[in-house]
């Protein structure tokens, strides 16, 4: 939690995670989480990302996670380069401002085990499939809804590596209309 600057917010009774600009490195949001799990921000903030102090080499793959205690559960297991987006549709600009400036070899959306977080990580997986050669989505194992759940029943950084290889790499799709316009 040190590596995300994770707070404690006595005022509200809740953790408090920053949400980063990755262009500019600067603070523009927080995130509060109280103890029972409800989630609310700080007003006058932006959504941003959920970024580690101090990230990997960009020959590592870059893990997207749904929300900051899902990156720092991976980043706990092994992976530096474990962000999270704010939530299961958020974040996309960010994260292709990211992916822009720091060319990752590799992209992995990891889908929350439920209907919405599977939804949206192939929505931004193919986002990012414009920006990177090699774009993967993985899922949790049934019965862990997130990667947080699936490191609390044991998952190491070889589990999730073996399920990243193992995932289908999405391609960028271009489909083009016919030329529906006609000189009468």
């Amino acid at each position: 939690m040190i590596a995300f600057g994770v707070g404690w917010n006595a005022e509200s009774g809740a953790w408090a995670f920053p949400m980063t600009d990755p262009e500019t490195g600067k603070v523009i949001g927080i995130r509060l989480r109280r103890q029972d799990g409800a989630k609310f921000s700080v007003k006058g903030g932006r959504e941003g990302l959920f970024v580690p102090d101090r990230m990997g080499s960009d020959d590592e793959v870059l893990l997207i996670l749904e929300g900051a205690t899902d990156a720092i559960a991976a980043h706990g297991i092994g992976f530096p380069n474990a962000v999270g987006r704010p939530s299961c549709t958020g974040g996309t600009s960010h994260l292709v401002a990211m992916v822009k400036a720091r060319k990752p070899s590799g992209i992995v959306v990891v889908a929350d085990g439920d209907g919405p977080g599977t939804r949206g990580a192939e929505t931004l997986a193919r986002v990012l499939a414009l920006h990177c050669r090699d774009v993967r989505v993985i899922c949790p194992p049934e019965g862990c809804k997130d990667m947080r759940a699936w490191v609390a029943t044991g998952a190491t950084q070889a589990t999730v590596e073996r399920l990243i290889h193992a995932a289908e790499v999405r391609r960028a799709t271009i489909r083009l209309k016919p030329n529906t316009w006609r000189d009468q």
